[in-house]
């Protein structure tokens, strides 16, 4: 949006035409706001958010008119039922274009089902459809669900072929004009016919997405709300209303294309639409089930009935809010905690609660790793930790020039608006979201729109050439784990990785600890200078080696390897493209030995295991030994060695371990001496 209202076009980073988004009209509503009406799209997205809420409950309502039940009955119910439900709080105010499909598509269905084979009333229904196509991609199949539909009542209500095949043209006119003039728009200005974010995450996944939709199932008790929905689609049509077929035939293809891509990584984001139809046919079939009482007592019954449910579809959400509570005071990854007892208080003891809860277990273990269905809290801690770190950022101007890759591209490219991104998951990216997907490492888990793939070649194409982290108010907080820093201001500092230093950035206030001869090297707020480099990497000359794990240094991540970064060049890498983690071994440096004040730096990365890491070996045996964090990028050590001057030292590279991360990162060996710094840096 930004790029747009700069005259960039609706782009993610000038100058690349790739539709690195799904939600059209969405997008075209927050930039009017922003560029028109001066909202930002964090305000303006919350208050559509709102606005959609209060539509879709306005939709629902005149619904629930339609019913040849008590009206008012009805009414209540399902607006009872929506507004004690876990997720569809949650999308009130998710910033996404999620609840204003719903809106949209509640609208059209009730156009639809009011059109009496009007063609005005098909034409005005068939623009609604029109725009949820315009809001999601996969609002087209919605419109055409809703011509299955009238099919359906044309054969039903006996009406001669041409007639409904006019009712259907007419409905699909508006869809067609739309979708084929936004299809011209994407051919002509992006080159594709879909968005990018479609070919990233084109994969089939059955077994998630059943996990997904039972997960849904257990948690918002549709086992106890689904009977009374179908009673309730039963009992319309008995009395010649289809409104619920048709809610099925619009909403049932959805779900089974969901099911076979695997769900969503968002918390039942895509079921959104579902829950408003569900609930009118739950409030249907129970007041069906109450037409056996006197007129009076049938609101009564119903209220029972749906009391005796209801507990159902709040119990699991419940558990699972007082579980998690502790966890959501921070930033927590794949956030889950196993309800028991505990949990459910009086709750426990209502009949069926512990199989649900068991059940909930089962599907949430198994999903929450797998990114599928992650919790709202999660991605709220997630953005909150993200933004604090990365806001500072929001007025610094950087030189253009500048590429950053990043896997969750949200937080930090909207505050550092002149980098260029590129989407490591493709998103964003027309060449990567276009690779096709490896294998999935032994030992390493699938996850859910993230099929590991061999995006490094396109990264150094593309010109890859830093990887700024989290703002940093300390000279030595911004080299603790990175290359080099760039002075922002007093206590302002931007640590970044690069390997060399990018070209928009020579000349500027750079510090580095790069262990390279030359360079003033910056650590733990101490300055020092490289006297002696004990391995650079370019070969392994008078190094031993043993095992398969270091049979060459590596010049790049290797394929199936996440990118490293943090090397000055070629490195010691003990995952290899034939046995992956599983590779073993060791690699033993020629013996060095140390003058007075000297210390020994080195970079190290990969895996925290025991039985991984570099060591310090002296004649008895092991000193000091140092490892990863879990992540491919590198961070500087420096080993005081003092109580070992003048004996005989090696250093040892080690991997005996296998799974995932079971690999060691090392480069650039070198001995250092400490030197008063510069006037400026102090």
């Amino acid at each position: 949006m930004r790029n747009l209202l700069d005259g960039h076009g609706l782009v993610f980073n000038p100058g690349e035409r790739v539709e690195g988004y799904s939600n059209f009209l969405w997008a075209l509503q927050l930039a009017f706001a922003w560029g028109v009406l001066g909202v930002g799209p964090e305000t303006a997205s919350l208050a559509l958010g709102w606005a959609s809420t209060a539509l879709a409950a306005g939709v629902v309502v005149r619904l629930a008119w339609t019913t040849p039940f008590a009206r008012e009955v009805v009414a209540v119910i399902a607006l009872l039922l929506l507004a004690t439900n876990h997720s569809f709080a949650v999308w009130c105010t998710s910033g996404l274009e999620t609840r204003q499909v719903t809106a949209l598509l509640l609208l059209s269905i009730l156009l639809l089902h009011r059109a009496a084979w009007s063609p005005r009333g098909l034409l005005v229904a068939g623009a609604s459809f029109a725009l949820v196509g315009l809001e999601r991609p996969e609002g087209m199949l919605f419109g055409a669900c809703g011509g299955a539909w009238l099919v359906v009542e044309g054969w039903r209500t006996g009406r001669r072929i041409a007639d409904t095949a006019r009712a259907v043209a007419l409905l699909a006119a508006p869809q067609v004009a739309v979708a084929g003039a936004h299809l011209a728009f994407r051919l002509a200005y992006y080159g594709a016919p879909l968005p990018n974010t479609f070919y990233a995450k084109a994969e089939s996944w059955p077994l998630a997405g059943f996990a997904y939709l039972g997960g849904a199932v257990v948690e918002h008790g549709l086992v106890a709300l689904a009977p009374l929905a179908a009673i309730g689609a039963w009992a319309r049509a008995r009395r010649g209303d289809t409104l619920h077929v048709l809610a099925a035939l619009v909403v049932l293809p959805h779900l089974a294309v969901l099911a076979w891509v695997g769900g969503d990584h968002f918390e039942y984001r895509m079921l959104d639409p579902v829950f408003p139809l569900l609930f009118l046919a739950v409030a249907d079939g129970a007041l069906a089930l109450a037409e056996a009482l006197r007129p009076r007592w049938r609101p009564v019954g119903a209220g029972l009935i749906v009391a005796i449910a209801l507990p159902y579809a709040l119990v699991v959400p419940w558990m699972e809010d007082v579980a998690t509570r502790p966890a959501r005071e921070r930033y927590f990854h794949a956030l889950h905690v196993d309800l028991t007892a505990e949990h459910g208080g009086l709750a426990w003891s209502l009949p069926g609660v512990p199989a649900l809860a068991g059940a909930y277990n089962r599907i949430r273990t198994w999903e929450r790793i797998r990114l599928v269905a992650a919790r709202w809290a999660e991605h709220r801690g997630f953005q909150a930790h993200r933004d604090e770190r990365f806001r500072p950022y929001a007025d610094v101007r950087l030189p253009p020039g500048l590429v950053m890759a990043e896997g969750s591209v949200g937080v930090a490219p909207f505050h550092l608006s002149d980098v260029a991104f590129i989407d490591a998951y493709g998103l964003t990216d027309p060449v990567i979201a276009r690779l096709p997907a490896l294998p999935n490492p032994p030992g390493k888990l699938r996850r859910l729109a993230h099929p590991r793939k061999d995006y490094a070649a396109r990264m150094r194409e593309r010109g890859t050439n830093i990887g700024i982290q989290p703002h940093e108010r300390s000279i030595a907080g911004a080299l603790a784990a990175t290359k080099h820093a760039l002075w922002l201001g007093p206590g302002s500092w931007m640590p970044f990785h690069a390997s060399p230093l990018p070209g928009p950035l020579v000349g500027k206030r750079v510090v580095t600890r790069d262990p390279i001869p030359g360079p003033i090297l910056l650590y733990a707020d101490r300055t020092w200078r490289v006297e002696r480099v004990l391995g650079s990497f370019g070969d392994l000359d008078g190094w031993t080696a043993t095992g398969t794990a270091f049979a060459t240094p590596a010049p790049h991540a290797r394929p199936g390897q996440s990118a490293v970064s943090g090397n000055l060049g070629p490195f010691l890498d003990s995952y290899t493209a034939a046995d992956r983690d599983r590779a073993t071994g060791t690699l033993r440096s020629p013996p060095f030995v140390l003058e007075r004040g000297q210390h020994l730096a080195f970079l190290v990365g990969g895996g925290a295991k025991p039985g991984l890491g570099v060591s310090v070996v002296g004649p008895d045996g092991p000193i000091a030994t140092h490892r990863g964090q879990a992540s491919e990028a590198m961070r500087l050590v420096i080993v005081p060695l003092g109580e070992h001057v003048g004996v005989p030292l090696h250093i040892e590279v080690v991997d005996h371990a296998t799974g995932a991360w079971g690999h060691v990162l090392a480069d650039e060996m070198v001995l250092v001496r400490e030197i008063v710094r510069p006037k400026w840096l102090r």
